[in-house]
């Protein structure tokens, strides 16, 4: 191979990809972008590597445990990030069901609710994705606001309970 020539670091992580080695495409592709940092065929290569690669593994993921929890989870954030909002409640909800103290989960669904602006229902996410994980950050912001949006303003300030770092308010992000 010609390391000069941007066409082959394409061709060769192509070849790669047709017989099934990933990671050797993804690799070569990478090296081809170290020559060639803004090679538009270089990246978007690369970044179907990368969606074949999320692709096969969360097959095998749902060959080894369909019903679990991160096969759920992952479902659900498919479905957020496509704007499926439905779909992504179903998944979370399903992936709770099964792993109700997971960090992250109540966060992803009351996430969900915020965007739908259902916030009764993110304010319930928020509150326990904050019993689970104290240091969830957002969902302290996001409870902050949504407290305020309510005119909750006592609510809405830090309690000191240690679900804030040090110098920050849920309202504005750091106190002044």
């Amino acid at each position: 191979m010609n390391p000069g020539d941007r066409h082959a670091y394409s061709n060769l992580g192509l070849s790669y990809v047709e017989t099934g080695r990933y990671d050797e495409a993804a690799k070569i592709l990478q090296k081809g972008l170290e020559q060639f940092p803004k090679d538009i065929d270089l990246l978007y290569n690369l970044g179907k590597v990368y969606t074949k690669m999320m692709t096969v593994t969360f097959q095998k993921m749902a060959e080894v445990e369909p019903d679990s929890y991160r096969v759920h989870q992952l479902l659900g954030e498919s479905y957020e990030a496509r704007r499926e909002t439905i779909k992504a409640t179903e998944e979370y909800k399903a992936a709770i069901g099964r792993k109700p103290d997971a960090p992250g989960l109540h966060y992803a669904l009351a996430n969900v609710y915020w965007k739908q602006g259902n916030l009764e229902e993110a304010e319930k996410g928020f509150k326990k994705e904050l019993e689970i994980n104290p240091e969830q950050y957002l969902a302290t912001w996001k409870l902050g606001n949504i407290y305020l949006i309510k005119r909750e303003i006592d609510q809405a300030m830090p309690s000191g309970s240690g679900a804030s770092p040090p110098g920050f308010s849920p309202c504005f992000g750091r106190k002044r």
